[in-house]
């Protein structure tokens, strides 16, 4: 990162510089692209424009000249294979490549927490999630293979409250079709015993084995949404969890 005299820290990538044969479709797509990453246009002119991170490194898109314009990047030879960025999480990641696919732009491979596409240059860009991937300590099976869904305006039936100290902030509810489980207090109004719903909610839990690995996405009172090897998804106690060290 910059110190705060603004100066580049010992071997910090200062800038990287591309050469595209087409300029105008390049920034087609690197106009969207950079803003998602946190980059910000810094200058632009006839034949290049360039895009700064806040940590003071830049990266720079200029057109080839006519004479050179026979010359291709294969990625396979001499000269840059790819670049990759650091993203954001895993769910930002997912929707990262939901964007991309409706642009259609062409995915080389997605696994966990790594991406890698094409972009219109045939440069390979791989962004990564910072992941926060746990180890299964302990089995867990499903306790309720029906689960409750619910949308945001739903309304339902609050029945009980959880006494377990640890997940005491979770309710009991049933729904219009008369499917129930438990559903965290922040996804609710609450009003006695009916509720309306805050946003979208799903009671889905996933049968895990011990050694296994997950990604975990999301902690609410004592439980995990977690993903699988599988992409499979669901909630299992926090407790049944431990850190990769």
């Amino acid at each position: 990162m910059k110190n705060k005299k603004g100066i580049f820290e010992f071997g910090q990538v200062h800038h990287i510089e591309y050469y595209v044969d087409d300029l105008k479709r390049s920034n087609a797509f690197w106009n969207w692209f950079m803003p998602v990453m946190g980059y910000s246009k810094l200058s632009e002119w006839d034949d290049g424009i360039s895009w700064s991170h806040t940590n003071g490194t830049y990266l720079v898109f200029v057109q080839v000249e006519n004479k050179f314009l026979n010359s291709k990047n294969t990625r396979q030879g001499n000269g840059l294979n790819h670049i990759a960025f650091m993203g954001q999480g895993i769910s930002e990641l997912d929707q990262l490549q939901k964007e991309l696919e409706r642009r259609e732009v062409k995915i080389l491979k997605r696994k966990g927490e790594y991406l890698c596409f094409e972009d219109p240059n045939l440069f390979a860009v791989e962004v990564y999630a910072k992941a926060d991937k746990r180890k299964v300590l302990e089995d867990y099976e499903v306790a309720y293979p029906n689960p409750i869904r619910l949308s945001v305006g739903d309304k339902v039936q609050v029945t009980k409250r959880e006494t377990n100290p640890d997940w005491l902030e979770w309710v009991f509810c049933i729904d219009q079709y008369g499917v129930s489980g438990w559903v965290s207090e922040t996804y609710l109004n609450i009003d006695g015993s009916s509720a309306e719903v805050l946003k979208n909610y799903d009671a889905t839990e996933l049968a895990v084995k011990a050694g296994e690995q997950v990604y975990c996405l999301l902690e609410e009172f004592g439980w995990a949404w977690v993903r699988n090897a599988k992409n499979l998804e669901g909630w299992i106690p926090i407790k049944n969890l431990r850190e990769l060290e």
